[in-house]
């Protein structure tokens, strides 16, 4: 019995760092969405090899900030706990 109140606590306290972090996370995302056009602008003015890696940079941020939004939105931490949640047969 107290190996599973262990994990529904270890659940539920994750859930909640995850909750308090959700805003943050999305102020990362917004504010990197603003800057990689950006640098993708500043990458095609200066070319070669540094441009090259300042579009690439750009990118990969454009491509994964969406990604990572996404997961984070859907992220609903007591879902994951409902197996805890259960009473215990005797």
């Amino acid at each position: 019995m107290a190996f599973g109140s262990f994990f529904k606590n270890i659940v539920k306290k994750a859930g909640q760092f995850v909750n308090k972090i959700k805003p943050i996370i999305g102020t990362a995302v917004r504010i990197a969405n603003q800057i990689a056009p950006a640098i993708g602008t500043i990458g095609n003015s200066i070319g070669g090899n540094i441009g090259t890696g300042l579009r690439t940079i750009a990118d990969g941020t454009q491509k994964y900030t969406g990604k990572i939004m996404d997961n984070t939105n859907k992220w609903v931490p007591n879902e994951h706990a409902k197996g805890f949640n259960m009473p215990l047969l005797k």
